[in-house]
């Protein structure tokens, strides 16, 4: 199990680093499927990794890096930033939560 801290800008998402990329695609298919997320893309580089995926109509990307040991998801545009908070508590049901935000 995961835990999820809410901070002002993004989530970060606590004990979720994968290092291959197989282990990671499994894991973003996944996450977006038992989240009801839809997977948009997912680019795969040496160090860092990046799901796109949308929720309520949103775009959202969840970024992972392996030098640094952490992954986050961020609102890819204004709107989807406004709605961290609603996705926060979506993701939030199934996991360990800590909120930071307020």
């Amino acid at each position: 199990m995961q835990q999820l801290v809410l901070k002002e800008s993004r989530i970060e998402l606590i004990g979720r680093v994968l290092r291959e990329p197989e282990d990671f695609t499994a894991w973003a298919e996944s996450f977006c499927h038992n989240n009801n997320l839809s997977v948009q893309d997912i680019y795969l580089g040496a160090d860092r990794f990046q799901l796109n995926f949308t929720y309520t109509g949103l775009d959202f990307v969840l970024f992972s890096e392996s030098l640094c040991e952490s992954s986050w998801i961020e609102g890819f545009h204004q709107s989807a930033k406004e709605k961290l908070d609603e996705l926060y508590l979506h993701l939030a049901k199934d996991t360990l939560v800590h909120n930071e935000h307020m």
